[in-house]
């Protein structure tokens, strides 16, 4: 009776989707995206052992003012879109994975994190990181979150990144209790260029010790489409 069900899924269209066909209280069921579970559950409670700042997401207005701040840089033809890729490895090293002008954007990149330490805030890519190091450096932080969920179900697990990935392993490590269902369609991995890792269900079965459901029925087409 003390743990929740947590449904994770890629949007939050798609969450208020789900939440509004369920017929559950809100303090029974998490609904939403992976970066608002990393919010609620790694970075907001435990962001003290860092001594990092409340968590604040940047907002729009800011990314355009740090746009026009450095409005001589070259970031190519949609300069938000360019910013979004801004991002760490797992190690905390800039991603420069296909970048042209390595040495311009580790420049970039410097004033952008100096832009969000000096806003206080993150950004989206920031959220996963965050929650990876704090995840993934303290045993009782997944512990903590693996004792709160009797499962964790998420869907599209085929545009699953690195972190998200992590995260949710080093959540099943913590225990055997909190179970996963991953759902998703490798044909239709979308995310690729955002980073989305390859074999994500067969690497999966092996790491989470799951076996793979092939869904071969549609329910959602007529039978003159199937």
């Amino acid at each position: 009776n003390h743990k929740s069900l947590a449904l994770i899924t890629y949007t939050n269209a798609a969450a208020d989707e789900i939440d509004s066909r369920l017929n559950a209280d809100d303090n029974d069921i998490f609904v939403g995206t992976i970066h608002r579970f990393c919010l609620e559950f790694i970075l907001r409670p435990f962001s003290w052992i860092y001594k990092w700042h409340k968590p604040r997401i940047i907002s729009y207005d800011e990314l355009k003012e740090f746009l026009e701040l450095n409005s001589d840089l070259e970031f190519g033809d949609n300069r938000l879109d360019e910013l979004s890729k801004v991002k760490r490895l797992l190690n905390g090293d800039l991603d420069c994975s296909n970048i042209d002008n390595t040495e311009s954007w580790i420049y970039i990149s410097e004033l952008y994190f100096n832009f969000l330490k000096d806003k206080k805030a993150i950004d989206f890519n920031e959220i996963l990181f965050k929650s990876y190091k704090i995840i993934s450096e303290n045993n009782f932080v997944s512990e903590s979150i693996a004792n709160k969920f009797y499962e964790i179900s998420v869907d599209e697990f085929q545009d699953t990144n690195i972190f998200q990935y992590e995260i949710l392993k080093a959540i099943h490590t913590a225990s055997s209790d909190c179970t996963f269902f991953m759902v998703g369609d490798e044909k239709q991995k979308i995310y690729s260029f955002a980073g989305a890792i390859d074999n994500a269900f067969n690497r999966a079965s092996k790491d989470f010790k799951a076996e793979i459901e092939n869904l071969d029925i549609t329910y959602r087409s007529t039978n003159n489409i199937v």
